[in-house]
């Protein structure tokens, strides 16, 4: 970890091709065998483990206020925000898998600064009654002379 004071990153590519060694990092290969028709049929797909604020930081060796400081710098603040940027796009598409929804929602709400907003399912609902009263208008006696034939 940086000491209090010292420049952390030399540059801006320094700190995009840290960046981006920490996404490549994440990448896997995932294996999967099952038997169909009596054949072993192994099926490998590539991966990727949930990236995540802290990960990054670790990465670049500094905290994560460290890393939050730095995406205010004028110089630093569009990579540092693309990162971010990447990592919350993963979380909302793990919003749509059952087994990543509940730690997906999570990360987006602590971390990324997503917030439950008033009006949602959660809020509690207010019901106003009103009430009416149904009048008959009243009708002359020859209207409904006519009327009735």
């Amino acid at each position: 970890m940086a000491t209090r004071g010292t420049k952390v990153f030399r540059s801006v590519d320094e700190l995009e091709a840290r960046i981006e060694a920490y996404f490549k990092g994440l990448e896997y290969e995932k294996t999967e065998t099952a038997i169909r028709n009596g054949q072993r049929i192994t099926v490998t797909t590539e991966a990727m483990r949930p990236p995540t604020l802290s990960g990054l930081a670790l990465v670049l060796e500094v905290s994560r206020r460290t890393l939050l400081n730095y995406s205010r710098k004028d110089e630093f603040s569009h990579v540092i925000a693309r990162a971010r940027s990447r990592i919350e796009e993963w979380h909302e598409e793990a919003l749509y898998s059952r087994q990543t929804y509940c730690a997906a929602r999570f990360m987006l709400a602590v971390n990324l600064g997503y917030r439950k907003s008033p009006g949602s399912e959660n809020d509690a609902v207010r019901v106003r009654t009103v009430e009416t009263t149904l009048v008959q208008p009243r009708r002359s006696e020859g209207s409904a002379r006519k009327w009735r034939g």
